[in-house]
């Protein structure tokens, strides 16, 4: 591990820069120095030290590995540093363990769908953006994950780990293309615009302002490609007063109203366990904007600019209270919890199933099964709390395995509220991977960081001298 530290140390990266590391591992100590924009290791503790590192040995070899996330190790003690800044400022001058061994990718099969033949460069990190351009690459698109080899996306290093890989990295990068490409540089954004120069798509998730920063806003992707889309996805939108503020998913959920329509027994909004926002409001809109957009340029040749606000794209996903509330003034909507024949009921074990017979046909079924016949002309009641109340009696008499036998499959439209873990279990998904892909399974893993740089520089007419000298100069990975 400590050997390979001078074949990562990226000296581009150090300079002006003068640190003692004392690397205090148990039976292992070393000494790292970086001066003069040299790197050198050498066995025991000496010298005065700028920052120490305290750990196991394996432990901190699991760190390097991408095994264990910095900030867990951290927080739970298992690495301890003196000067956590001086760490991170010592950490950018080398790249990740293995790295220096990286080997050109094997030649990717050419993907298999109704997309296949275009090619999506993805600036995106975390969820919305990869989560999009996942079901991109389902429909057979070429996705090439473009990131930054000194801050890749962050979601590599979340733990869970498997096989060395974070499991949420393997869930929305598989059957992707990786660039390590730093595009804030001069030559990495030359790079980058003669691949859209041959390119149909590019998405990106920054702030407002922040491609144009880069030097690689609409009009500069235009003039090298005048067909090309550019799809933002931004929490409020480009423009307007809230256009530039930071957000989350919580965030988008409590302005669009739908954060209010989630609570809990005592009238609390609740937390989704799922990302509603970042899904519903930015990937399946993102996927949408996309396609439509080059339905368009199909029509007509001409790229453009989308702007996915996905705050502004929650209303649509309550469009029925949106409606009546514009109408009537009350937003409470009958497919809230008003009405008996659709809702959710405890049952006697704790568990609860969901009642959605809101047609007659399913209600008076329901009433037949129960034997209840006196319901059956009560489904539109004025006074839905009173047969709410005798429903949830009924449910709350047997446990929710009792009723699932009896209703699940006849025409009631009853169903069980599985967990996670019973839901990945059920034969409902049992064809295929949970959650099942969009479109066609994934042809490879999720990809190392610049595991297709050398084929793809190649690309762009780079000789091995040239791609070896941007990588010395830190452009690429």
């Amino acid at each position: 591990m400590f050997a390979s530290i001078p074949d990562r140390f990226r000296k581009e990266k150090a300079e002006g820069y003068r640190a003692v590391l004392h690397f205090d591992l148990g039976e292992i100590q070393q000494t790292v120095t970086i001066a003069d924009g040299r790197c050198i290791v050498v066995d025991g503790l000496v010298d005065r030290p700028t920052c120490v590192v305290h750990a196991k040995a394996e432990t901190y070899l699991s760190l390097e590995l991408g095994e264990l996330n910095p900030q867990m190790a951290l927080m739970t003690g298992k690495v301890k540093v003196s000067d956590l800044s001086e760490m991170m400022r010592f950490a950018k001058c080398f790249r990740k363990f293995g790295t220096e061994k990286l080997l050109e990718s094997a030649e990717r099969p050419g993907p298999i769908g109704p997309l296949s033949g275009y090619r999506i460069l993805d600036l995106t990190k975390l969820l919305p953006g990869p989560l999009a351009t996942l079901w991109l690459a389902q429909q057979g698109a070429e996705v090439l994950k473009v990131e930054d080899p000194s801050s890749p996306d962050p979601i590599r290093d979340y733990p869970p780990i498997k096989n060395g890989l974070s499991v949420y990295h393997e869930a929305l990068n598989a059957g992707k293309r990786s660039l390590a490409l730093d595009y804030r540089k001069s030559e990495g954004r030359e790079l980058l615009l003669k691949l859209v120069g041959n390119s149909d798509v590019v998405i990106e998730q920054f702030r407002p302002g922040v491609m144009e920063a880069f030097g690689l806003g609409y009009e500069t992707l235009r003039k090298a490609n005048p067909g090309i889309i550019l799809a933002s996805i931004t929490g409020y939108g480009r423009t307007g007063p809230m256009a530039g503020l930071p957000g989350h998913d919580i965030n988008y959920l409590s302005y669009s109203g739908l954060l209010d329509g989630l609570r809990d027994a005592d009238g609390n909004p609740v937390i989704p366990t799922a990302q509603l926002a970042d899904v519903a409001g930015g990937s399946m809109m993102a996927l949408n904007a996309i396609t439509t957009a080059l339905l368009h340029r199909e029509r007509t040749g001409m790229g453009q600019h989308v702007d996915v606000a996905m705050t502004k794209a929650l209303p649509h996903f309550h469009a029925l209270r949106w409606a009546e509330g514009s109408a009537t003034n009350n937003y409470e909507g009958h497919l809230s919890g008003k009405m008996a024949s659709y809702n959710i009921y405890r049952c006697a074990d704790g568990r609860h199933v969901a009642l959605g017979a809101l047609e007659p046909k399913f209600w008076k079924k329901f009433c037949q099964l129960a034997n209840r016949p006196d319901w059956e002309n009560r489904i539109l009641d004025a006074d839905q709390t009173t047969l709410k109340n005798e429903v949830s009696a009924l449910f709350a008499s047997h446990p929710m395995q009792h009723w699932t036998e009896a209703m699940e499959h006849d025409e009631v439209c009853l169903s069980p509220v599985l967990t996670l873990r019973e839901a990945a279990a059920h034969p409902l998904f049992a064809q295929g991977p949970f959650p099942p892909p969009m479109g066609n399974s994934p042809s490879w893993p999720a990809p190392q960081l610049g595991a297709d740089n050398a084929h793809l520089l190649r690309e762009l007419g780079l000789s091995d001298q040239e791609r070896s000298q941007l990588r010395e100069r830190g452009v690429t990975g």
